[in-house]
């Protein structure tokens, strides 16, 4: 998908999918970048300041519906922060790659499971995927 088609749907949507969050108080920055391959979103959350920076590799999606399904993955993840402060801190003080890598598993494996019910909460009232 070429930047210029992405930004205007990130545009469209970014509001609407920060407030089904209930994410009204954080300032998020959402812009296009080339990310690693296998790589088409990613998120740095700064959470004492309530701010959340979304790189979405507008490449490695191929539509509209894909690339608002990464824009609201990287979404839940600033949802979750608390998590991710946590995980943070746990890694400061433990050193290991199975920790990282057990803590990745499970964050993503919550992120899912919070998309799956923003399903079935959006199915329930009649509004389309996303």
């Amino acid at each position: 998908m070429n930047a210029d088609d992405a930004h205007a749907i990130i545009r469209a949507n970014v509001d609407r999918l920060r407030d089904q969050l209930r994410l009204w108080d954080w300032h998020i920055d959402v812009r296009c970048k080339r990310l690693n391959e296998g790589t088409a979103g990613q998120c740095q959350v700064q959470a004492p300041y309530l701010r959340a920076s979304i790189e979405i590799d507008n490449e490695q999606v191929s539509d509209e519906r894909e690339l608002l399904h990464v824009l609201r993955h990287e979404l839940v993840h600033v949802f979750c922060w608390p998590f991710h402060a946590y995980g943070e801190h746990v890694a400061e003080m433990t050193e290991g790659d199975s920790v990282d890598s057990a803590w990745t598993f499970y964050l993503e494996r919550m992120v899912w499971s919070v998309e799956k019910l923003l399903d079935a909460a959006e199915k329930k009232v009649g509004k389309a995927d996303v």
